[in-house]
């Protein structure tokens, strides 16, 4: 559920990365796409993983449990909004990694394999998003993540 709708999540990417993709269409038009394109991805995790909560037994409300507070609902507030391009790139990159390291955690401690397998394909697509956030971060604001 934390995967899901938690406050590293993806719901919580999704919702980030529309934010960002409605500033930053303005400013560049192809930067806009991109955002809007990892969020259609992050989408598709999304309903990955709502349908592995339900073969599970579970039932996939948007919200976390551990992250979010023992269960409470999501919140706009898991949102990193940022006031510039360089500053919310920064935050996009640094959500993709945060979310790896939720994966990994995750994929430690379920021992169901094909949730495991998952999880590890969805990590291959945070690595891409990195790449193409990290691009985006060298050709606007001239540096990579640190």
């Amino acid at each position: 559920m934390d995967d899901y709708a938690g406050v590293v999540s993806e719901f919580t990417a999704i919702n980030q990365y529309l934010y960002h993709h409605f500033f930053f269409k303005q400013i560049d038009e192809e930067l806009g796409v991109l955002l809007k394109n990892v969020s259609i991805n992050e989408m598709l995790h999304m309903e990955i993983l709502a349908g592995t909560i339900e073969k599970l037994g579970g039932n996939p409300v948007i919200r976390g449990s551990k992250s979010s507070l023992q269960g409470n609902f999501w919140s706009g507030k898991f949102i990193c909004y940022g006031t510039n391009l360089c500053e919310q790139l920064k935050a996009d990159i640094d959500s993709e990694y945060k979310a790896i390291k939720e994966y990994q955690k995750h994929i430690c401690f379920i021992r169901d394999s094909r949730v495991q397998t998952i999880l590890q394909r969805i990590i291959l697509d945070e690595e891409v998003h990195i790449r193409l956030f990290n691009q985006a971060l060298q050709r606007f604001c001239g540096r990579e993540y640190s």
